[in-house]
């Protein structure tokens, strides 16, 4: 359990930190990034899931996804 809270963290402050950028643009340029599936925004997805009934004891399961996604530069074009 800790480990995954101190994996949590450290990808939340590597975030905040790649995520400065996006203070110095304006609101119609991060605008058009929003529409544009392949730009350079970071976005981190949650899903919530949850189950019931699960095994002989009909216990609840919940799940929680967390899918990062950070673009990274290949080349310089």
């Amino acid at each position: 359990m800790i480990k995954l809270i101190s994996f949590i963290f450290t990808t939340l402050l590597f975030m905040s930190f790649l995520s400065s950028s996006a203070f110095s643009q304006s609101e119609s340029e991060l605008a058009k990034k929003t529409q544009n599936p392949v730009s350079d925004l970071i976005s981190i997805p949650l899903q919530n899931n949850f189950d019931f009934g699960i095994g002989p004891n009909n216990r609840t399961n919940y799940t929680l996804n967390i899918q990062p996604v950070i673009p990274i530069k290949v080349s310089e074009k």
